[in-house]
Formats: C-alpha cells, structure tokens, sequence
C-alpha cells in the first residue's frame, strides 16, 4: 500500500517537473547559461557576430537554426544540442516527427564537425562520403555517409536494416553486434553475391567522446587488421 502510495507521488512530481521543463524555450535556456557565466549581451554579440539587439531576439526565440546554435554553443562552450536532445520540448516543436527530424539535422551537423577532428586523433585519414548512388530511387534506404576505405557506412536516425523499405537485407546476411560497455549496436553486412561487405553504424547525437568510443570499439574489432587503434 505504501508502495502505491509513493508511486502516485513520483508520478504527480515527474509531471510537475516536465510542466515545468515545457515552458522553458530554447532562448531562455541560452541566456540562462549566458547570465550563470556572467557574459553580457554585448559580449556574446561579439562572439557570436551580431549586435546586443539581435541577441536579445535570440533569448526570446523558441527554435533557432542548426547553424546559429552551433556557433552558440561554441561561443558559450556548452552543448545545447544536447540539451534538446535531452529534453524536445526545447526545440519549439511538439509534432514527434518535426522533433525526429531536428534530431537528425543536429546529429548531422555534429557529426561533420567532430568526426574528422575524432578520426585524425585516432589515426586514422577522415575521408568521408556522403551521397546516394546514380539510378537508385529515394525510397529506397540508403547508408548517408561512407568512410573510406573501409566499408564503413553510417544511417542517419537508424540502423540501414531497421529502416522502413530497406530490402537489401535480401541480398547479404547481416549481423548485429553490441558493444556491452556502451550500448553501441553495429551491424555487419555480408553480401551473397557481390562485395564488399560493410559495417553500417546508426548517425545520432553523439558528443565528442562518445564518437571516440564508437570508433574505438569498430575499428578494434572489424578493422583490426589495420592495426590503427592502439591502447
């Protein structure tokens, strides 16, 4: 009974505290940070490249574009992108998919600024590609980037076997594997009839750190015969 009790208690607390979180904008938590680091409007202006009265429209704004927040968060050094991540209410947008969709631009635009940096620190060249082949139709899924040489692929939002459509399951046994220390899935692809074969990772938001686990762990264990990573 007591048990039931305090589970009605958590629950009248945690929807008071998401209430809470709801009314928070994304502008408001930028000034937050802004005020807490002591930075006036003036000085963020300055780094950020615009006036104090541009500044004073981002602290009123409820959404703001990928690039802006990016050079936000670098000015302020702290991570909104994933402060979104963590709580969607600050992206300004309720509708699930709108949400998704500001998900993956964020995991885009994070993902080709630190990758390079990451895979340079690992030793390893960061020749990414991004594109779709010629004659394949949009709906068919797709891996977004390639890192070359080696078969490495990465889907935005999910893994390419989980997307809705893809057929090319048909054509290769894949695996899945699972990196126990952090949760990171990564599928192996072995094509029946035609190669090469590939390691397909999901794109999603990542910090810095955690791209360096994820190549870590991928490139110990499916490219060890390259000898790149060393403890």
């Amino acid at each position: 009974m007591e048990t039931q009790k305090f589970g009605k208690i958590k629950v009248i607390l945690y929807l008071c505290a998401m209430k809470n979180i709801k009314t928070k904008s994304i502008g408001q938590q930028i000034k937050e940070e802004a005020d807490r680091q002591g930075i006036s409007a003036d000085e963020l202006g300055e780094k950020i490249g615009c006036n104090r009265q541009n500044v004073y429209k981002i602290y009123a704004k409820t959404s703001l574009d990928t690039a802006r927040l990016g050079s936000i968060s670098r000015a302020l050094h702290h991570d909104f992108f994933a402060d979104i991540v963590a709580n969607p209410f600050l992206s300004g947008v309720d509708d699930e998919e709108a949400q998704k969709e500001i998900y993956n631009k964020m995991a885009v635009a994070q993902f080709t600024e630190v990758a390079p940096r990451v895979l340079m620190k690992l030793g390893i060249e960061p020749v990414i590609f991004f594109g779709r082949p010629i004659g394949i139709p949009q709906d068919i899924p797709l891996p977004d980037y390639f890192i070359g040489p080696f078969n490495l692929t990465l889907t935005i939002g999910d893994l390419l076997f989980d997307k809705q459509n893809c057929n090319l399951g048909n054509t290769a046994k894949v695996t899945r594997f699972t990196d126990e220390r952090t949760g990171l899935s990564v599928d192996q692809w072995e094509f029946k009839n035609f190669g090469p074969n590939l390691i397909d990772l999901k794109l999603d938001y990542k910090t810095e750190e955690e791209w360096e686990a994820t190549f870590r762990f991928v490139f110990k264990h499916f490219y060890s015969k390259y000898n790149i990573i060393k403890e």
